[in-house]
């Protein structure tokens, strides 16, 4: 993805890339079969993830489920996981018992997630909402 990358911790900022260059990647990973294209695509959503490309990552997922319908439910079940060890846990927002805590206390945070895996601007907005709270959680349960 020929994308500027962005820092951690500047948020999850829409990039843009090259539809013509998905495309050609997708043919690329194809190559190999369903299987282990699956499990490429994963890895370059983690990948995309560290750096906040989550634009990417929606059109990546999107494009490559397009042509790999029985995909789409075990890439995007994977998403929220991938987000949150590679782009929201890395932030330092949360200590990990706080981390705990907000998962237990937003139980529909990783759904959100998942039904936005596709839409490459739905996907950054979820993610920033997801940080968001995050953050609200950390600012309420700061230590006297």
């Amino acid at each position: 993805m020929h994308a500027k990358s962005n820092p951690a911790g500047a948020g999850a900022q829409p990039v843009s890339s090259n539809a013509g260059y998905v495309a050609e990647l997708v043919t690329s990973i194809s190559r190999n079969g369903v299987a282990s294209g699956n499990e490429m695509v994963l890895g370059l959503c983690r990948e995309l993830a560290a750096d906040g490309r989550f634009v990417d990552i929606a059109q990546l997922l999107s494009a490559w489920c397009c042509t790999h319908r029985q995909a789409e439910t075990t890439l995007c079940a994977q998403l929220p996981a991938i987000a949150l060890h590679c782009y929201l846990a890395p932030l330092g927002v949360l200590a990990a018992d706080q981390l705990h805590d907000w998962t237990m206390a937003t139980p529909t945070w990783a759904d959100v997630i998942v039904a936005h895996a596709l839409h490459e601007t739905k996907l950054p907005a979820a993610i920033e909402h997801t940080a968001a709270s995050m953050r609200r959680h950390a600012q309420a349960n700061q230590p006297s």
